[in-house]
């Protein structure tokens, strides 16, 4: 008499090595998932940066307000990324400009994800027009800045050289 069906032992096996496999595929999934938002927050930053560069070479103005400078303010606390315009005062130059940051100075926002860290060598990358001079806080940090996303056990970095080229790491 012949039976048909797989053995006790058999059955054990095949019920391991799948509990193996679908171990591994959770543990890739959710590192896939890191590098998925570490990657999509990175090229969030990345476009900021060139959003700033472009207007400043673009010499673009914000209705009359004269602007002197563009550029991207990193709040770490928040993890808020501001493109922001150095307004000049109203006679047309740029001798009050701080080349920083100040509130109302806003021209478009960001919010990176809650699971994302940000640290910034510098809270404000500022393009000058029309020759792009760069500045980074007001001139105290040299360049190359860096900027670090994190989040778990995934990071990214994103740089910015004195030449005004963003690389990303």
């Amino acid at each position: 008499m012949t039976r048909a069906g797989f053995t006790f032992y058999e059955v054990m096996v095949s019920v391991g090595v799948m509990l193996v496999l679908s171990a591994l595929a959770v543990t890739y999934s959710t590192s896939t998932r890191e590098q998925i938002l570490i990657f999509r927050e990175q090229a969030a930053v990345v476009s900021m940066l060139s959003r700033a560069r472009g207007l400043a070479a673009k010499g673009y103005t914000a209705g009359s307000n004269i602007i002197c400078a563009y550029g991207v303010h990193f709040d770490e606390t928040d993890g808020e990324i501001i493109v922001f315009g150095d307004f000049g005062d109203s006679a047309a130059d740029c001798t009050d400009v701080n080349y920083a940051y100040d509130a109302g100075e806003e021209l478009k926002e960001y919010t990176l994800h809650p699971k994302v860290s940000m640290s910034a060598d510098a809270s404000d990358i500022v393009f000058i027009p029309p020759d792009i001079e760069m500045k980074a806080d007001g001139g105290a940090v040299s360049f190359p800045v860096s900027i670090r996303l994190s989040a778990g056990g995934e990071s990214a970095d994103v740089s910015v050289a004195a030449s005004g080229q963003i690389t990303t790491n």
